[in-house]
Formats: C-alpha cells, structure tokens, sequence
C-alpha cells in the first residue's frame, strides 16, 4: 500500500465551520503532527476556510475537478464530512468506492443505504473528543483501517441504484 495522509475534508459551505473546528481541536491537541487536506470543488475559499486551513497548518486545493477528487480519495485516510444535508451524499459514497473512509453525520442523505458506523465508516456524535480518539486510535492501527476498507468493497459491491431504488 501507498502511504496515504490522514484526514481530508470537504469543504462545501461554512454552515459546518465550528463543528469541524472543533473536530480538527480534539484531534490535533491529541496529536498535533496529523497531516490535513481541505478541498472544495469550486473556487470557494473565503477568509473563513483559509483561516482554518492556516490555525491547522492544512493544505487548501480549490476547483477540485473529478480527477483531482478521485486522486485526494486514494491519497487520504479518511474523509471528514460534516455536513448534515446533501441530496443524495456524494462524497462520502466516492471517498468508500476509493478506501478513504468518511467521517459523517449518520442518516445523511443515503447514508442510511451505505454508511454502517465502526463497519465501513465513522459516524459523527457530539463528543468531539471521543471521535478524534477513534481516528487516532485507527491511524495507529492500520489493520483496522483495512478492515473497513475491506467492508466497504463488500458493502459496494451490493449496492446499486436499482436495489437502492428498491429500498426507498
């Protein structure tokens, strides 16, 4: 296996600022040496972003286009994903098929259909400080980063828009 960086975030607006904020504080007063990607799709980066991206010595890529993405995923462990609404949860989805496990709020989208807490993917409580021991404990235990890897091919590979479809 490639070495991959740690964290990836996907930036989408900053309706999700304080929370990730707050995620981003548990995890480097744990470990302050975490290395942190912030994407964003668009050329999106106010002072906001680039502010956090600064407080956590993170690297900011704007106007990520599908390759770029795709690379990001294969490149990173886990995807942070924050957010609390999307039609149908695209990135977490794209971050699974590429072994960058996500990071997300349960029930998001159709996170209900892929997303399995402590199978394939992390789920986001409250506890700030309980979740960024989890991804630490996981970046020092790579066999159960592939775990969840290996249950997300399986979980995949089940899914697909007809048996989705289904479900709803």
């Amino acid at each position: 296996f490639k070495k991959r960086k740690d964290l990836l975030i996907y930036w989408k607006n900053d309706n999700f600022i304080k929370e990730t904020e707050s995620i981003l504080n548990e995890i480097t007063k744990l470990n302050s040496n975490i290395k942190i990607t912030i994407f964003a799709r668009s050329l999106f980066g106010n002072d906001k972003v680039k502010n956090l991206t600064k407080k956590f010595s993170a690297k900011l890529v704007l106007n990520a286009n599908e390759k770029i993405v795709a690379n990001l995923y294969l490149s990173h462990e886990f995807l942070l994903y924050p957010n609390t609404y999307e039609d149908f949860g695209m990135p977490p989805l794209e971050s699974l098929a590429c072994g960058c496990i996500p990071i997300q709020r349960p029930n998001v989208g159709a996170a209900d259909m892929y997303s399995i807490n402590n199978y394939n993917s992390i789920h986001i409580n409250n506890n700030h400080k309980k979740l960024a021991k989890k991804i630490l404990y996981l970046l020092n235990n790579k066999r159960e980063i592939l775990k969840l890897r290996n249950n997300a091919i399986k979980n995949l590979d089940k899914f697909s828009s007809i048996n989705y479809g289904k479900k709803i």
